[in-house]
């Protein structure tokens, strides 16, 4: 949905809920727009809370919705699952570098 449509669209639905005449329905219709518009912040909230660097690998593997044994070799890569994923898991932990010392290091590369 591009842009100005979600705006034409919450303008005519203003004006739905404008000319309302039923208050039950009012009431239940501000209810669920309150309900979804709570919600969606409670997931932005989390979200914006979630830090990997707390996390045990334990609990970070636990994403992988998968029954692949963390023993097992992964000939393109050379290593085993495990050490694959501990090596994304400790990546995510590390403390990220600006934009400009990527370029630097990228820029010194020969």
């Amino acid at each position: 949905m591009d842009r100005l449509n979600f705006v034409e669209q919450k303008i005519s639905l203003a004006q739905t809920i404008l000319a309302l005449k039923d208050i039950n329905l009012f009431v239940k219709i501000q209810t669920n727009i309150t309900e979804l518009y709570n919600r969606q912040n409670k997931v932005k909230k989390l979200e914006n809370n979630f830090d990997a660097k707390k996390m045990s690998f334990e609990q970070w593997n636990k994403q992988f919705d998968d029954n692949y044994n963390l023993d097992s070799f992964i000939p393109e890569y050379g290593m085993k699952l495990l050490e694959f994923r501990l090596k994304i898991y400790n990546s995510e932990k590390e403390v990220g570098m600006t934009k400009q010392e990527f370029a630097n290091k990228v820029n010194n590369w020969k």
